[in-house]
């Protein structure tokens, strides 16, 4: 009787636990799903220091993001998933504090609009 208690308690928290669309970064096409295994973070370029970086996540899927620290830019310490800022197939991440807080801020430059 204890044991079939404690599995009725323990069934939502495994239902949940499971539900990876609550804690991915979703944005378009693009699920990033945490914990990120692996993160790779190059050194500023001399473009005014945006920051590259490779992530891969729970999925094992891997990501390049950049920090925009383009010396012109508008969008200063915004993320851009897949390319360059400035480059077609860029994406730019419509809500920073999420992408922050789900996937990580590897942006530690007194910039950082966070």
């Amino acid at each position: 009787m204890k044991t079939f208690i404690f599995t009725l308690l323990m069934l939502p928290l495994l239902a949940y636990g499971g539900d990876t669309n609550n804690q991915a970064f979703i944005q378009g096409s693009i699920k990033i799903v945490p914990p990120i295994r692996h993160a790779q973070i190059q050194a500023g370029l001399d473009d005014g220091g945006t920051i590259r970086a490779t992530i891969t996540d729970a999925h094992g899927k891997t990501f390049v993001i950049y920090i925009d620290h383009r010396a012109w830019t508008t969008n200063r310490g915004d993320v851009y998933l897949n390319a360059y800022p400035s480059e077609s197939n860029s994406v730019h991440v419509t809500n920073q504090k999420e992408f922050r807080l789900k996937i990580g801020d590897y942006d530690k430059s007194w910039t950082n609009s966070f």
